[in-house]
């Protein structure tokens, strides 16, 4: 089981694995330490500097982690506001397809209604295996290809043309910002390591340190293990985004097809029965 098998796991069900693997770790050196290197250990005059060091060690370590969990926290819910943004740029197209004639609004919210359902049901599923969705391009480059080649046939049709190809241009930027976010985790791997080796450091050192009770020292360092262990899961499940168990929500884009869209053809639908009225 890789890494990102693990990710998908539910998130409590994750951090468990993770906590009970970290105290596993803690707890086993602790002993495998007493048991065959019972004989090197700090004398009682040295746990000063000892702990001097250790302390050192675990500032630079909490300054490191304190900085991954606020860029990572904000980078999550970055990647949720964008997504809001990206369905908000798909119901201005819909609505400004009104501005066009009869049969082009129809094209237009037809595409659009199909880009949205490939995002919704075969995008997402695959953003959560790292992969992308061709059928979601598809309908994307087919709405794309439709707008940008229109001919208006007056001013008021150039200017909602502009205004639906700036909203195709701005749909296109998030939809590849997500994309390129899926593809690479905001934490790389050579920072991931310095996080592992301080970790290990901080623990090896605390092997050294000679307490009174041995049952004493091992539940500090369990509780050491438990706190690695939950900071550690948490920054493994928000480093992806789009493939953890904790995925962003394509909630504001299935959204649309549930209410925005239905909404914005029972208005139109309400506004050609005024039209109609007022000139019978």
């Amino acid at each position: 089981m890789d890494l990102y098998e693990l990710i998908q796991m539910p998130a409590a069900r994750f951090c468990f694995v993770i906590v009970l693997l970290s105290i596993v770790l803690a707890v086993g050196g602790l002993l495998f330490f007493r048991k065959f290197l019972n004989n090197f250990y700090f004398r009682s005059e040295d746990n000063v500097v000892a702990n001097i060091v250790i302390r050192q060690i675990s500032t630079l370590l909490a300054v490191m982690l304190g900085f991954a969990v606020i860029t990572i926290w904000q980078d999550y819910e970055l990647q949720r506001s964008n997504i809001g943004v990206e369905a908000s740029i798909m119901g201005n197209i819909y609505r400004d397809s009104r501005g066009m004639d009869a049969e082009t609004e129809k094209n237009i919210q037809s595409l659009l209604v199909d880009y949205t359902r490939q995002v919704v049901n075969d995008a997402w599923p695959k953003m959560k295996l790292g992969q992308e969705s061709e059928l979601s391009w598809m309908a994307f480059n087919k709405l794309y290809g439709y707008i940008i080649r229109l001919n208006s046939e007056n001013t008021r049709e150039e200017i909602v043309h502009s205004r639906l190809v700036h909203h195709l241009n701005e749909l296109a930027k998030y939809r590849r910002l997500r994309h390129i976010r899926n593809a690479e985790p905001l934490i790389p791997p050579m920072l991931w390591g310095v996080f592992y080796s301080s970790t290990m450091l901080i623990l090896v050192c605390g092997f050294f340190l000679r307490t009174g009770s041995l049952r004493l020292q091992t539940i500090m360092t369990a509780i050491t293990g438990i706190v690695f262990g939950l900071i550690f899961s948490m920054l493994l499940l928000l480093n992806y985004p789009y493939r953890s168990s904790m995925q962003v929500s394509p909630a504001p884009i299935k959204n649309l097809l549930e209410d925005v869209y239905p909404m914005a053809s029972i208005t139109q639908n309400v506004g050609g029965m005024e039209k109609m009225q007022a000139n019978p």
